[in-house]
């Protein structure tokens, strides 16, 4: 399995910072996954806390629109990975399926080497999704 391509979105979510889809999207996979649904729980009375915050003690040097920026760019490098992901994922596929070809025309003998080719690239496929995972952490 991948990484958790959730696993930024606690804070948004309890910030109510997600678009009505991500927020779907998000409370389907909080029902499967306990890591997230923990830390959802650890944050949700960050509202709250936030909310007791006296305006006077906010920096007025922050700028307002730090937050929607960095979420705005948290979005674009979720979709990029999420591309990249499944870009690695249909270059393994297609690789699989032209090797199995091979196998098919050439017998036992190839069908050997096919193999190791296959656990060669399933090997890199693993490493670009921990790469991937890497970028997340």
């Amino acid at each position: 399995m991948g990484p958790d391509r959730f696993v930024h979105d606690d804070a948004p979510y309890v910030l109510g910072m997600l678009s009505a889809d991500e927020r779907a999207a998000f409370e389907q996979h909080l029902s499967g996954c306990a890591e997230c649904a923990a830390r959802v729980a650890e944050i949700a009375d960050l509202p709250g806390l936030l909310a007791t915050v006296p305006p006077d003690e906010i920096d007025d040097e922050v700028p307002a629109t730090l937050l929607p920026g960095l979420l705005r760019r948290a979005g674009v490098e979720r979709r990029r990975r999420n591309w990249l992901t499944a870009g690695l994922a249909g270059e393994f596929d297609a690789l699989r399926d032209e090797m199995l070809d091979v196998v098919r025309e050439s017998g036992e003998t190839a069908a050997d080497a096919v193999r190791d080719a296959l656990d060669q690239a399933r090997t890199a496929l693993r490493k670009a999704m921990d790469a991937l995972g890497d970028v997340e952490k």
